[in-house]
């Protein structure tokens, strides 16, 4: 089963091209710091204008200090509810194309739990190309199975591949896909605000403190935490289903 090994590269490639966002400070700074270092060698060269060269070498020694471009603090704060929006969108997109690839290279792989159900597609999804892997999605769709919530992702791998993968509440990677599931939520429907809905679902994760009406404030290990917690869960799945191959049951 390559081809889920290949899948879980690429969707490991896609989390760290959304997770570095926040870098861009560091490579603003450093081009910043560049440019007042090649004026105060154009100065010192001149031997002129010491009077700017001293403003400079102060420029200089504060970047340093400086955390964030001040005018760029309120547009990173939004870049991280993006970020986190995109890490579990591309985590959805990640689990459906588990199913799909298994129906278009191995079909036979399936085991359904419920031996006398049936395949059951709208008939309106049929189209130039349909192919098997969009038949599984359209059954899951069609049995109210959905890709952006944990306990049914959980669910539809257990009754479809015959892989149960048990995650306690307390459990750091479920509360992390949980609450940035949340917060993805939130940023999305209701303009960033917290709302009853998303203290109900992230009252389990610990060291939270936020109340109704505020408005969502992430830090760049907030990004990192949810992001890990969907790596390190997609690399758990696939290397149950992968060694389940090694199961001796005839595949329903």
């Amino acid at each position: 089963m390559q081809y889920l090994i290949d899948l879980l590269s690429d969707f490991r490639n896609r989390l760290d091209d959304i997770a570095t966002i926040d870098s861009l400070n560091d490579v603003l700074l450093k081009i910043y710091r560049k440019s007042l270092d090649e004026i105060k060698s154009e100065i010192e060269g001149s031997q002129r204008f010491g009077g700017l060269l001293i403003k400079v070498v102060q420029k200089i020694d504060n970047i340093s200090s400086i955390e964030k471009l001040p005018d760029l603090k309120a547009k990173y704060a939004i870049l991280r509810e993006q970020s986190v929006v995109l890490i579990i969108g591309s985590f959805e997109v990640f689990m459906s194309d588990i199913f799909r690839n298994i129906a278009e290279n191995d079909p036979d792989y399936f085991r359904w739990k419920d031996e006398n159900e049936k395949i059951s597609i709208d008939p309106s999804v049929f189209s130039v190309g349909f192919t098997l892997g969009d038949a599984i999605l359209a059954h899951l769709k069609n049995k109210k199975y959905s890709f952006q919530d944990l306990k049914s992702i959980l669910k539809a791998v257990d009754n479809y591949v015959g892989v149960k993968l048990t995650l306690e509440e307390s459990d750091p990677i479920r509360q992390q896909i949980v609450l940035g599931t949340a917060i993805r939520h939130i940023v999305v429907h209701n303009r960033s605000i917290i709302d009853k809905q998303f203290l109900s679902q992230v009252k389990a994760v610990p060291d939270l403190s936020y109340a109704e009406g505020g408005r969502i404030d992430l830090s760049q290990s907030d990004v990192d935490n949810v992001k890990k917690a969907v790596n390190d869960f997609s690399e758990i799945l696939v290397n149950l289903i992968i060694q389940r191959e090694d199961i001796d049951d005839d595949p329903i």
